[in-house]
């Protein structure tokens, strides 16, 4: 699960300009711009090329430096080469293993579906065995928070990855959670203090 495996922004605009990745309409609008860059159009070319959108001073700020707004936060990401071989390494499932027919003949799933479950002997490839248990999880992750290691480890993973501003506001993301779960775990403890000293102060008087 390396972090830059998709991750190559030279890469992605190769495959973003290579007709091999896209449908007949984008094949269409990517030769139209093409032709109004070469001519200078420069209505055609806000027609085909589509400008940065920015819903905020502070967005535009911090995506500035990348010029891609909210909708092009994952450009660099679109290397349609490399996620073609993922998508497709895997071998592709018979459908008529998973479907029957219907009394009216229409598709259903399989009742045999019901009969496959994650087990020891049998596990599933794609478990998370943390999931499995919802209450262990959230205990787990107020620990991690609580204990400032989930902000700690977040920041490191960012710098790493040279995302600076990234990591301020994983930061700024971490201190809320850190208020907020420490609200929980505080507030019942504080109602239960008050309502003691209060019956004390009750009974002594």
């Amino acid at each position: 699960r390396h972090p830059k495996l998709f991750l190559d922004e030279k890469q992605a605009l190769e495959d973003e300009n290579n007709p091999i990745f896209m449908n007949e309409d984008e094949k269409i609008k990517t030769r139209c711009k093409e032709i109004a860059i070469e001519l200078g159009n420069s209505n055609a070319i806000k027609e085909y090329e589509k400008s940065p959108v920015y819903f905020s001073t502070l967005e535009r700020y911090l995506c500035r430096g990348h010029g891609n707004g909210m909708f092009q936060r994952y450009k660099h990401y679109r290397t349609w080469g490399r996620w073609e071989n993922i998508l497709y390494k895997s071998p592709v499932p018979v459908l008529k293993h998973f479907f029957d027919i219907g009394d009216i003949g229409e598709p259903i799933l399989s009742k045999k579906l019901d009969d496959i479950h994650h087990t020891k002997r049998k596990p599933f490839l794609n478990v998370n065995r943390r999931n499995l248990n919802s209450k262990w999880n959230f205990a787990s992750q107020c620990f991690e928070v609580l204990t400032f290691v989930h902000m700690i480890r977040g920041i490191i993973s960012r710098l790493r990855n040279g995302q600076l501003k990234s990591s301020f506001l994983f930061f700024l993301d971490s201190v809320g959670q850190w208020i907020a779960f420490a609200t929980q775990l505080v507030f019942p403890l504080y109602i239960i203090a008050v309502f003691c000293i209060t019956c004390i102060y009750v009974f002594n008087h």
